[in-house]
């Protein structure tokens, strides 16, 4: 997630290269073109109305798929938000009502509250990992133990087994009396809800933004362009005025179109996705400040201005 408010425009040309040599070559070929060969001396050219009356259409259609785009974005935060706070929440209800825990045991290596914080911290971690399509076990070696990683790596969702561990962790607590069913019942409504922001994640993940709006915005937009290219050069007061406003306008046009693209994938590897590394590793220092660590790893650090 981009943190930075200034924009390097020597990013933005970078990434948009093609679109712009591809503007370039269009408002010179259609500006050279009808100056050269005269039509403005015979009144003829497409009619100006007519790229005014696509672009206007072009102008709300690239509104709606933009505002679709960042709802998709919004809401993939607003459910890491969820995350956070349900995370932090049910490691705060096992340790306040784990019966026979004292201030002393919550962090020991073999405590039943340790070994659950240190699995939700990993399932944060497994989440975002299957989120951007990475190795969903990278980075959580010091969260798991063996055994259960080499549990988890053996399932098709990851992420869900630790959940389900975490669920049987609850039921063996239950059972040896350090919680009770009331107690039990408050820990298991917040993994139901882990369990559906994990689904929320995925399904806006494996839920792939129409790719008609992405298809035919670009093909209007040049549509809108080449016309446009042929009407300015055949006014008089334009002429070869027309390269510069046709490639600033197809720029504007395609800037805006660009900024939907990426938002519209939220979890994938890019530089506006959801910052889930970031709140991962934020929730592991949490977890382990609940649990009384002093041992802490550091906060990740924006990187050229992105939180990942």
């Amino acid at each position: 997630m981009i943190i930075d408010r200034h924009i390097s425009l020597v990013r933005v040309v970078r990434v948009m290269r093609p679109t712009i040599i591809a503007l370039a070559v269009l408002s010179v070929t259609t500006a050279v073109f009808m100056k050269e060969f005269h039509f403005a001396e015979f009144g003829t050219g497409v009619d100006l109305a007519i790229p005014l009356v696509l672009g206007t259409a072009i102008s709300v259609f690239l509104g709606f798929r933009t505002n679709s785009a960042y709802e998709r974005w919004w809401e993939a935060r607003k459910i890491w938000g969820a995350i956070v706070n349900d995370t932090r929440s049910i490691v705060r209800l096992f340790r306040d009502f784990d019966a026979t825990t004292v201030g002393k045991e919550l962090g020991s290596t073999g405590s039943p509250l340790r070994a659950f914080a240190y699995r939700q911290a990993a399932w944060c971690q497994i989440l975002a990992q299957q989120l951007r399509g990475h190795e969903p076990l990278a980075n959580t070696d010091h969260l798991l133990s063996e055994e259960e990683r080499t549990a988890f790596a053996a399932r098709q969702n990851p992420a869900l087994a630790a959940l389900l561990a975490q669920g049987a962790t609850v039921r063996t607590a239950l059972e040896a009396g350090r919680l009770d069913v009331w107690q039990a019942i408050c820990i298991e409504e917040a993994i139901s809800r882990l369990t559906d922001y994990q689904g929320a994640c995925e399904r806006i993940r494996n839920t792939v933004f129409p790719a008609h709006y992405s298809y035919f915005t670009k093909v209007f937009l040049w549509v809108f362009l080449f016309l446009l290219g042929l009407s300015l050069p055949v006014h008089a007061d334009v002429g070869y005025f027309a390269i510069p406003a046709v490639f600033v306008i197809g720029w504007i046009f395609f800037l805006i179109e660009g900024i939907g693209d990426y938002m519209q994938d939220p979890f994938e590897d890019n530089r506006n996705s959801t910052p889930m590394f970031t709140l991962a590793r934020m929730l592991e220092i949490d977890l382990k400040e609940i649990l009384g660590e002093a041992d802490l790893p550091p906060r990740l650090q924006p990187q050229d201005g992105v939180l990942m």
